[in-house]
Formats: structure tokens, C-alpha cells, sequence
């Protein structure tokens, strides 16, 4: 695996077209437990895509008020999705949302996927802490804003999905959210896309 893939190496992947990213809308999303099988936070890399997704960061702020509940964030995995959804498939359903990319003015050349909304056939297993959480269910006491640099320890192999879930339960605000990541061949290497 070369170098070009670590954080530091970002302006490389972001001059070459291969830096993407999916953000919420305006009014957020409310993020779930991590027993749902209803994700509205998920990055997809589809089985065949011939690429590896790493996430560089997520960033989180509250966007309206709401019921909150002492909790943290987190990830949640699904693996062998195959590289299409439908019932009966690990991914039941999926509504892909706008994927950006880091040069402004052109789209497109993303493989990954994003969503807002989807159906899993089964809940995802918990494994990735963010270090985000809501220690206070008291309005004006809780977190504002939070973000989370991934360092290149993550790596999403064709055919994985990743959502933000809240554990013990989801967080029970609305929630802006958005999440970064690079494309890289099956190597490691940067790509180059139009």
C-alpha cells in the first residue's frame, strides 16, 4: 500500500478527483440505535466496485432541539452486502443521497455510496467508538458541535457499509452530520478521476 492514501497526503487525493463527501440536510437527520435496522447515516461500498473507501472524518452538530438521551456515537458495520439491495439482501432498501466531491465545480467519479434513509435485513454489529457523547440530557448543557479524525484507521472493503448509530440508545436530537472519505484502487494507490 503506498503512502498516497495517508491524511497527510489529502491535497494529492483532492487535486486527483478522489475525495468525497456526503453531508445532511439543512433539518438533520436523528440518528438511531445501534440495534436498528434503519440507518439514516450510511456509507456504502459496494461489492465489485474495485475500490477501498477511507473515511477521513465525520463532524456532528445538533441542529434543533429535541428529547435528548444520554448516549454516545458510534459505528456500526454490515458486510457482505453484495452490490445491489432489494428485499431479501443484506441492504433491503437504500436511497442514495448527493455525494460531493472535494473539487468544487466538477461530480461525479465516486463509487462509494451515500444515504440518508435505507433498510438493512438485520441490524449491523456495533464496533467503532467515535469519542462522541451527550453526557447531559439538560438543554444548553450538551454537545454543539463534534468531529472525529479518522487517522487512516479505517478501510472500507468492496461489498462493507458503514452507519453512525448511538449507543446505549440514539441521541433523540436532530443531527447535521457529514462524512469525508478518499477512493483508492484495491492497492492502496490514489486514484485519478474525471
Amino acid at each position: 500500500m503506498t503512502a498516497t492514501c495517508l491524511p497527510n497526503h489529502l491535497p494529492a487525493a483532492t487535486l486527483a478527483n478522489s475525495v468525497f463527501s456526503g453531508v445532511t440536510l439543512y433539518s438533520g437527520v436523528t440518528i438511531p440505535t445501534y440495534s436498528s435496522t434503519s440507518p439514516t447515516f450510511a456509507l456504502w461500498n459496494p461489492a465489485g466496485s474495485g475500490r477501498l473507501l477511507m473515511p477521513i472524518g465525520i463532524q456532528v452538530g445538533v441542529e434543533a432541539t429535541g428529547t435528548a438521551a444520554i448516549g454516545a456515537l458510534g459505528l456500526s458495520k454490515v458486510e457482505s452486502t453484495t452490490s445491489s439491495f432489494a428485499t431479501g439482501l443484506p441492504i433491503a432498501a437504500w436511497t442514495d443521497a448527493t455525494v460531493y466531491t472535494g473539487r468544487i465545480g466538477r461530480s461525479g467519479g465516486n463509487l462509494g455510496r451515500f444515504a440518508l434513509a435505507a433498510t438493512l435485513t438485520a441490524a449491523g454489529t456495533f464496533f467503532y467508538h467515535l469519542g462522541l457523547g451527550l453526557a447531559s440530557a439538560a438543554a444548553g448543557t450538551n454537545y454543539q458541535y463534534l468531529s472525529h479524525d479518522f487517522n487512516g484507521k479505517l478501510l472500507l472493503e468492496p461489498g462493507t457499509l458503514i452507519h453512525v448509530v448511538g449507543v446505549p440508545v440514539g441521541p433523540g436530537q436532530p443531527l447535521t452530520a457529514s462524512i469525508d472519505w478518499v477512493e483508492l484502487d484495491l492497492n492502496g494507490n490514489l486514484l485519478h478521476t474525471p
